[in-house]
Order: structure tokens, then sequence, then C-alpha cells
């Protein structure tokens, strides 16, 4: 994932969306050469996600079984923030838009909801993890 992440936040820069649509095809074909990695990494994470959530219904105490659910409840929060940058990837893509302040204004707007997505994501993970620790 850092690997695909770091080229991602190279490829979609300020200076890279400012030059949309002019760089269209540019941003669209390193895209297109990250998308298989993010969508490697979805797998991955659903995967795990789903041997957790397996291991958790194997713990006795509740007070660890709910600090175990809530830990998964954060990785899920990583999976739609992965899920959210997979979106601004292909915006690069999407012929209906033509302009650069559109393109920016809906990057934003994921950038956004990744934010509030991560916020939540600590704090599931935060008492999720009081909970598995607390004795």
């Amino acid at each position: 994932m850092n690997q695909w992440a770091r080229e991602f936040g190279q490829v979609f820069s300020e200076q890279n969306r400012a030059q949309f649509p002019g760089n269209r095809d540019w941003l669209n074909s390193r895209a297109q050469s990250i998308l298989p990695r993010i969508d490697e990494s979805l797998r991955l994470s659903n995967e795990a996600l789903a041997k957790y959530e397996e291991g958790g219904r194997l713990l006795s105490n509740e007070q660890q079984r709910k600090g175990w659910t809530l830990l998964n409840a954060s990785f899920r929060k990583s999976i739609e923030i992965d899920e959210l940058l997979k979106a601004q990837a292909q915006l690069a893509s999407d012929q209906t838009i033509t302009d650069a302040k559109t393109f920016n204004e809906k990057f934003a707007h994921m950038t956004e909801l990744m934010k509030q997505n991560q916020k939540e994501k600590d704090k599931l993970f935060d008492e999720g993890r009081r909970l598995v620790l607390k004795q």
C-alpha cells in the first residue's frame, strides 16, 4: 500500500490536478497503473478483515469481544478510505468532468470524506484497543 499511496500522491499532486483537463490522458494512464494495486490492496484487506472477524468470535471475554469488534470497525474504515482513494484515481477517466474546478471540487470532497473516516477510524481503534487491553 505504501508504494502505490506514495505514487498516488505524486501523480495527483495539487500542481498536476491544476493542469486538468490538459493532462487528462497522462493522469488517467498513471491512475490505470495504480488501480490494480489498489484493487489488490482492497482484496487483501477484505480477506484479512474476514479473518479478524472470525477470530473475534472465538473470544470468550465479552469486553474483549466488544473491543475486537471496534477494532474491526476501525479496519473497515481503512478499507473505506482506500475505496475513496480508488474513486479519486478514477476521476481522471470521468468524461463528464471537463474542467479543473469540477475535478478539484470532487477530489477535495473525497479528501474530506477520507478525513472524516480517518477520525472515526482512530476513535474506533482507540476505544477498541482500550477494551481489548483492559484486564
